[in-house]
């Protein structure tokens, strides 16, 4: 008595990659970066300066956070032109889950757009598990036990400990 095996091919279909090089990623992406960085400051300089002229105050602290975000943005920008120009050895950038980045930027940018309508807690909860849900996590637990934790863990340092209430 003989057994036949039948040969069968178990090779999973790979979804398409985006392959990208990094030079020309950090153009596009520092170039976006760059453009909403200064419409954030161009809001920051229109806060009123702080009563105490020695303290920071809410005023000027975006403003801070701003110039820093652009001062970075500049450096990677020149950084990606230099290698442009010099063409030498162009690291690439493989995206593997081309759809899953697209997703969780959608997810990312509907969080932007509703915080102030839901919540603060109440978003990050909600959006931490949409993330996690786009980033690739199927586990129920995680999906339900890790926002949970993060939405309890910031209304208890911000509200409770701090005194400082999100609307």
């Amino acid at each position: 008595m003989s057994i036949s095996i039948a040969q069968c091919d178990h090779s999973r279909i790979k979804p398409q990659a985006i392959d990208v090089p990094l030079a020309w990623l950090e153009l596009g992406i520092g170039g976006i970066l760059l453009t909403i960085t200064s419409y954030y400051l161009s809001d920051a300089l229109s806060l009123p300066n702080p009563l105490n002229p020695n303290a920071v105050g809410a005023g000027r602290f975006p403003s801070l956070i701003a110039f820093a975000t652009l001062a970075c943005l500049v450096l990677m920008l020149c950084h990606s032109v230099v290698t442009l120009v010099r063409n030498k050895d162009l690291k690439r950038v493989k995206i593997r889950r081309p759809a899953s980045v697209i997703l969780a930027i959608v997810v990312l940018l509907a969080q932007v757009l509703l915080m102030e309508h839901l919540g603060a807690v109440a978003c990050s909860v909600l959006f931490s598990m949409l993330l996690m849900f786009a980033a690739g996590e199927r586990r129920p637990v995680q999906l339900l036990g890790v926002p949970l934790a993060l939405g309890l863990s910031i209304y208890l340092v911000f509200t409770v400990a701090l005194g400082v209430y999100f609307p």
